[in-house]
């Protein structure tokens, strides 16, 4: 068993292909342009800063798709949190006001990283079928609050 580990590229190197040769933009752009695009990027390494690299998907992300509606989802257990709302803030004050937030706290407790199972994540950490479920429906309510507003 090999102990290398894999070293992936950056998001914003990575994310509009679908795989090492084949780009999923026509001309620089998503086509069709989704109206949505949802992002909840983490890593396994809470300890990596990934502000950078987040804002520098977010200016490529609206470089192809400049209408879409752009949802930053902080990972359930709150990994990331001040890069992602760092990353969101840069955008919102690059006059960038389709970018938001979406903080998943009130779930956060119900994860409890290394502490084992939960009815919220079967390894203290991926989510179980209910831990989806809530996070599918915060995440939609939250959705709905930004497009209100």
């Amino acid at each position: 068993m090999s102990n290398a580990k894999l070293e992936l590229p950056p998001m914003h190197q990575i994310w509009d292909l679908y795989d090492a040769t084949t780009s999923r933009l026509v001309n620089g752009l998503l086509s069709p342009e989704p109206d949505y695009v949802f992002c909840a990027l983490g890593t396994n390494d809470p300890g990596i800063d990934i502000t950078a690299d987040y804002i520098r998907w977010l200016i490529a992300l609206r470089k192809a798709c400049g209408r879409a509606a752009v949802f930053c989802v902080v990972p359930p257990l709150g990994w990331h949190m001040a890069e992602v709302r760092s990353a969101v803030s840069a955008r919102n004050q690059a006059g960038d006001q389709r970018v938001y937030l979406i903080d998943l706290a009130p779930l956060e407790s119900g994860f409890r990283v290394g502490q084992g199972a939960t009815a919220f994540a079967y390894d203290g950490v991926h989510p179980s079928v209910y831990g989806n479920a809530l996070l599918g429906a915060l995440i939609t309510a939250e959705t709905q609050k930004r497009l209100s507003n």
